[in-house]
């Protein structure tokens, strides 16, 4: 079973890798996005100069970010959730995992599947007839665009097996057990303190639960917000460094380490 786990968790790795790369580079077009639409702006208000195969680029870059960047936000649990629910003090991360499995093994990974084989004969026929813009000035080769449709599901649908084997993983070894309470949990703890950008509340008790603590949503939020004023004058640097020598030290619970920014931020 051990050995499984191993092998999976290395798939998981791999596919998280992947997701991130694509996803960062996947970035860049945001900024591509913006400058486009302000140099097309300008030309056709200023200088009445449009042009259809700037239009036609802008929402051919505008489909690329969400195809491909909607594994990128699946990784980074960055989703739309209905947060009244999943975020609740009862849903422990036990049940959050519970919620994760089944929602991609019956939702999530069907309708990737689903989009997937729908689109590939689209994709093929637009092939087939050499299909371009319909306008004429408009860009050719629509069928790249097209293409897009099953990649993006694809790369979703891969960052569903991988949150499905960590969902798996929290389940077989749940907060509490010895097993799971070793190192690997606080370099993904470590891992998502690195990626998660500006600290605040929700992704302060997630790194906590990927770390394995044992306290509670509500004392996590109550730590939090006896440290808010420490956070508002000194940035999150100084939770962050105590987050990570806690993780470095193999301390499972942020709970003793807050104790020493208590005192400054009273």
């Amino acid at each position: 079973m051990n050995a499984l786990l191993q092998q999976l968790d290395k798939l998981a790795g791999v596919i998280d890798q992947l997701n991130e790369w694509i996803g960062r580079l996947t970035a860049w077009l945001v900024v591509a996005l913006v400058l486009l639409v302000c140099y097309d702006v300008s030309m056709r208000y200023l200088f009445q100069a449009g042009s259809v195969a700037l239009q036609e680029l802008e929402w051919h870059i505008f489909a690329l970010i969400f195809l491909l960047g909607a594994a990128y936000t699946l990784k980074h649990d960055e989703h739309v959730r209905v947060d009244v629910l999943y975020q609740s003090k009862r849903m422990t991360p036990r049940r959050q995992a519970m919620v994760n499995l089944f929602g991609c093994l019956f939702m999530l990974l069907p309708f990737c599947l689903l989009m997937i084989v729908s689109a590939a004969p689209f994709v093929e026929m637009s092939f087939g007839w050499g299909e371009n813009s319909p306008d004429p000035g408009g860009l050719p080769y629509r069928w790249l665009l097209k293409a897009m449709i099953p990649v993006g599901f694809a790369l979703l649908a891969l960052q569903g097996v991988s949150l499905s084997i960590r969902s798996l993983r929290e389940l077989i070894h749940f907060p509490g057990s010895m097993a799971w309470q070793t190192s690997e949990r606080f370099e993904a703890a470590l891992d998502y303190l690195d990626s998660c950008g500006a600290l605040t509340k929700e992704k302060f008790i997630k790194v906590n639960q990927i770390a394995g603590d044992e306290l509670s949503r509500s004392q996590l939020e109550q730590i939090w917000d006896d440290m808010e004023i420490a956070v508002i004058a000194n940035g999150d640097s100084e939770i962050r460094q105590i987050l990570r020598s806690s993780f470095e030290k193999g301390a499972a619970t942020f709970n003793h380490v807050a104790k020493g920014l208590d005192g400054r931020s009273k």
